[in-house]
């Protein structure tokens, strides 16, 4: 990516800032899909245990 100006005018943010602005929503989704996976591992063992 160029490091080009804004049609603001501002300079871009450097790559450093938006990693550090983005970490959170990173770590957010991180944990969301860890939960996620969980549940759907046990849905799936219910499942099994449900169709033998």
């Amino acid at each position: 990516m160029p490091c080009a100006e804004t049609k603001t005018g501002r300079p871009q943010t450097t790559r450093r800032q938006l990693t550090d602005h983005h970490l959170p929503v990173t770590t957010a989704f991180a944990i969301l899909f860890a939960v996620v996976e969980r549940h759907a591992a046990r849905a799936c063992e219910a499942l099994d245990d449900y169709l033998r």
